[in-house]
């Protein structure tokens, strides 16, 4: 009995054993599982890389906060028509625009030590003339060693004491600068490009007072600036109405709404940026090229290589404020850029109609053209411009070109007939229109004589209001017609175009009104 009792104790240690034993491998087993499931511990933390070392620039920093503008570059002028600038920040970046694109990078300075580090910038194309210097100041800036602050100059200077370059302060004054504008706030959260056939610009007077163009209308209004913090406005417009381009007036009211809400400027050489309260772009400008000595005249050709012109021939040249030339070479109409650097002149490729004339003209054109593409320098004396070749030897000579109406007489080549279009005048009529110096005008519409008074200044004039005699012309068929046409075309005339023997009168929006040619 008792070996009994003994092994039904001695089993039921062994089943007791064994569960404990099976739980022991259920539990490996779900640690084993829990062990494959478990996401792994993080990587040891390791140490951030260390910032790039800030510029060396001392606390008392004398160039921090200022701005200047290139004089000198290499011991020779800065071309003229570009604006160099350096600007030096207080933590120790540099930028500003070499002429062509703009550039920032850090600088070191240490007493009159002065070192420039890696410059980066913009990548535009400008003219070869303007790369070429923008080339040269960037390897002045990669050559700085020393530099020197003296009677208002910024001298930077390498390491043998040589003079890289020289700088004057660079004015943060708005009175008394013009502008042209290239982009502006369209009250939509962007900024948007000028309409094409559309030009935006803006003066900034020393009286306190802002006007320009918005595309159609005049504008004008006042201004007050202390340092860098500017108010604008109210602004009034005339009330013209200007129907091309597409958009003009809802450019025009967006435009004026954006100067208006400019509270800051970034102004940095011929760069100029409105901003609002907010810091968002309001209006973006370049400055408007600086008038040169040849800058909106006109002029009269007298001689060519030494000689008068071909009878009853008129050859002009006209210098416009932008850096265009232009006029007729007495045959065809012409047009291209221009250069002028002190008594420096340069044209650029003048292109223009290809009207065949007689031979004696087309001659005297080709010679022309071709002391136009000679010319290296030019004289203004005694109201007479002389175009020298590279030698100095005289190309051509010219007399200023008259603007005045009164005392001239013309010939109607074409007329505005109220449907937008400019047509010829019928064939066996002549229309022809004299101004008098008794500001009385004159003339033949075609059928009937006509007169009235006419006012000039400067380049806007006044016609009419016109009468004419009452016969009435059968022949040639719409010859009536044509008069009605002509006689309002010319009332409509605000405005004048005078080049040589050719006269185009236009409308307040800039149409054509009637075109003309100078009487034999």
């Amino acid at each position: 009995m008792k070996e009994t009792i003994t092994q039904q104790r001695r089993a039921r240690h062994g089943v007791g054993l064994r569960r404990i034993a099976s739980l022991f491998a259920t539990g490996a087993a779900l640690a084993l599982i829990l062990a494959a499931c478990a996401v792994p511990p993080p990587p040891p933390r390791q140490a951030a890389p260390p910032a790039p070392a800030a510029p060396t620039v001392p606390a008392n920093n004398p160039l921090a906060g200022t701005s200047w503008t290139l004089a000198t570059l290499g011991g020779q002028p800065a071309l003229q028509g570009t604006t160099v600038t350096l600007n030096f920040g207080s933590d120790g970046r540099a930028g500003g625009t070499d002429g062509c694109n703009a550039f920032s990078g850090g600088y070191e300075l240490s007493g009159d030590a002065l070192k420039f580090g890696p410059l980066l910038g913009t990548l535009m194309a400008c003219e070869a003339s303007v790369m070429a210097q923008a080339d040269a100041f960037r390897s002045a800036l990669e050559q700085t060693a020393r530099f020197t602050v003296m009677n208002d100059t910024l001298t930077l200077l390498d390491a043998n004491g040589n003079a890289l370059t020289t700088f004057a302060p660079q004015s943060r004054e708005l009175a008394g600068t013009s502008w042209v504008v290239t982009g502006y706030n369209n009250g939509k959260q962007a900024v948007v490009s000028v309409l094409q056939g559309t030009e935006l610009n803006v003066s900034f007077g020393a009286d306190g007072r802002v006007s320009g163009n918005a595309g159609c209308n005049n504008f004008t209004g006042s201004f007050t600036q202390m340092g860098d913090a500017i108010e604008i406005g109210p602004l009034v417009s005339t009330a013209k109405m200007c129907a091309d381009p597409a958009g003009a007036m809802e450019q025009e009211a967006q435009f004026l709404q954006a100067m208006q809400s400019a509270k800051v400027i970034q102004l940095d050489g011929d760069r100029l940026t409105l901003r609002t309260a907010g810091g968002a772009m309001a209006v973006t400008l370049r400055r408007a090229p600086e008038p040169n000595a040849l800058s909106s005249t006109s002029w009269t050709l007298a001689t060519l290589g030494g000689q008068p012109l071909v009878a009853d021939t008129a050859v002009t040249l006209n210098f416009e404020a932008d850096g265009r030339a232009g006029g007729s070479d007495g045959c065809n109409t012409f047009g291209g850029p221009y250069q002028v650097s002190g008594d420096a002149l340069k044209f650029g490729a003048l292109i223009g109609t290809l009207i065949a004339c007689e031979a004696p003209i087309m001659a005297q054109a080709d010679a022309f053209r071709s002391a136009l593409e000679q010319t290296a320098r030019f004289t203004v004396m005694n109201d007479t411009l002389t175009l020298l070749d590279a030698n100095g030897n005289v190309l051509a000579t010219f007399a200023p070109q008259s603007r005045e109406l009164a005392g001239t007489s013309w010939v109607v080549t074409g007329y505005n007939d109220g449907k937008q279009a400019v047509v010829s005048v019928l064939q066996g009529t002549e229309l022809n229109v004299s101004f008098g110096a008794d500001g009385r005008m004159t003339g033949n519409a075609g059928c009937n004589n006509f007169f009235g008074p006419f006012a000039q200044r400067g380049e806007t004039v006044a016609v009419g209001p016109l009468a004419a005699t009452r016969k009435v012309c059968a022949e040639p068929a719409g010859v009536m017609e044509q008069e009605v046409q002509f006689l309002a075309a010319l009332e409509s005339a605000t405005a004048y175009q005078l080049d040589g023997d050719k006269l185009t009168l236009r409308t307040g929006d800039g149409a054509m009104a009637v075109t003309l040619r100078r009487a034999p």
